[in-house]
């Protein structure tokens, strides 16, 4: 029986291609895609074109690099573009099997130039962080740039137009020219190849996990020793998650009442 997922998953199927050494990933984004236009109608965030085109390539780039990360890796990534001013936020929990994000185009700083920062932590290890300094708005291309500079192998990200996203990585032994003249078609007719090996299939969440009492906690660790600074004499405050825009409305009750 085929696996349906529900209208805020993204089914990610993974295959094997022994002939050519190559990790190939699939998914029809539609419906988490649809989730999350829907989160941005609900919350009040940016829908200009640009930024939803830039919200589309993270976060289906975002799943696909969480669909290939340790089952216990955890990441937050930050793109920062220069022109237009803008910070692309994708954050992602393999054990949640979650993806989530935010732009920001109102008040972003001039670093002088666009860079991506990558920020991956696990269980028993330490935290890793990558920055780079990047070029252009592709979002796609910028992935591939941080797999070649960071990750140290290539890969190949195309946008199916239909939904679909499709990516193409390389294992040990891969041709190393195999993947820059690689189009788009010829990544798509690799799926049709009949000694490709299903992986898994797995459905990823656009899902954030925020929460009033993690919100809360939020605010005690940076305004414990002033209240007053964000409740200035009001009874309670609305506050938005940093990760996905959603909001919420924190009391100073609850603020000064002490986690059991």
């Amino acid at each position: 029986m085929t696996d349906v997922p529900t209208p805020s998953h993204v089914l990610l199927h993974r295959f094997l291609d022994p002939d050519n050494r190559i990790i190939l990933s699939k998914g029809d984004f539609s419906d988490f895609l649809e989730a999350y236009h829907t989160h941005v109608d609900v919350w009040g965030e940016v829908k200009d074109g640009l930024s939803q085109t830039f919200m589309r390539q993270g976060l289906a780039a975002g799943v696909i690099h969480l669909s290939n990360a340790p089952r216990d890796l955890s990441y937050g990534l930050t793109i920062h573009l220069t022109h237009p001013p803008t910070n692309v936020f994708i954050a992602g929990d393999s054990l949640e099997s979650s993806v989530t994000g935010r732009v920001y185009v109102e008040g972003v700083k001039d670093l002088g130039s666009s860079r991506l920062y990558m920020q991956s932590q696990r269980p028993k290890h330490e935290p890793s962080l990558s920055v780079l300094e990047i070029e252009g708005l592709d979002l796609l291309d910028i992935f591939e740039r941080y797999y070649i500079e960071s990750e140290q192998r290539p890969i190949r990200l195309f946008d199916l137009e239909n939904g679909e996203f499709i990516q193409v990585a390389s294992l040990p032994g891969a041709d190393p020219d195999f993947f820059p003249a690689l189009t788009r078609e010829e990544g798509a007719a690799l799926f049709d190849n009949e000694a490709i090996q299903l992986l898994e299939s797995r459905p990823f969440f656009f899902q954030c996990g925020c929460n009033p009492q993690r919100m809360l906690t939020a605010l005690r660790r940076m305004f414990a020793d002033d209240p007053e600074e964000i409740f200035q004499g009001d009874p309670k405050i609305e506050t938005s998650c940093p990760r996905c825009g959603r909001r919420w409305w924190i009391s100073r009750e609850e603020f000064d009442t002490p986690s059991e």
